[in-house]
């Protein structure tokens, strides 16, 4: 352990790397770099997990409804941003999607809610449109933003199917209702702050 703590403090001590925009990584290519996007990138692991946690709850009848608006909402957004074409701020309809949809996970998570399908798929829209490589060839966008798709529809799907499994339990509901809570007060945060910068 004490040969241990000097090189720590020398890793802690050295200056920080270039930053890169939306956790992009260098030298794997555009569609693995596409396909860890959802993962690396908060704003949208939050709002995933969020359309994921919903999605769970709703009856079974709804869930391949869900998932289609989840995934056709998410290639419309992906596409209109790889031609940079921009509707609206993505990053407030991300924190204002995962806001609402964090919230009614909160307010009772076992209870089907109408209009699930239109508030997941404003939110993946918004993801979509937030997902872009900068100057980039459109063919390396439309590979970027095919494995941004994936990762993000591998990420809803598996989330919720894995939620349903264990829902039966009152301490998991219990913890997916705490967990539903702290997503909307993220969210509510980050909208604060993207609209005071915004200067909506």
């Amino acid at each position: 352990m004490k040969r241990i703590a000097p090189a720590a403090a020398v890793l802690i001590a050295l200056p920080p790397g270039t930053a890169l925009a939306h956790s992009s990584l260098e030298g794997i290519g555009s569609f693995p770099n596409g396909l860890l996007h959802p993962a690396l990138e908060p704003a949208h692991a939050l709002c995933l997990v969020a359309c994921g946690l919903l999605a769970a709850h709703q009856p079974a009848r709804a869930m391949p409804r869900l998932f289609l608006a989840a995934v056709i909402s998410l290639a419309i957004g992906l596409l209109l941003a790889a031609f940079d074409i921009q509707a609206w701020d993505a990053l407030i309809g991300i924190w204002g999607g995962t806001f609402v949809l964090g919230a009614l996970v909160a307010a009772t998570a076992d209870r089907p809610y109408p209009g699930v399908a239109l508030l997941i798929g404003v939110a993946c829209l918004s993801l979509g449109l937030d997902s872009q490589i900068g100057d980039a060839p459109i063919v390396e966008r439309l590979v970027f933003a095919f494995g941004v798709w994936m990762g993000a529809a591998l990420i809803i799907v598996n989330l919720a199917l894995a939620c349903r499994r264990v829902d039966s339990r009152p301490l998991v509901r219990i913890g997916f209702r705490v967990l539903g809570s702290w997503i909307a007060a993220a969210a509510a945060m980050m909208l604060a702050f993207s609209l005071k910068t915004s200067g909506v």
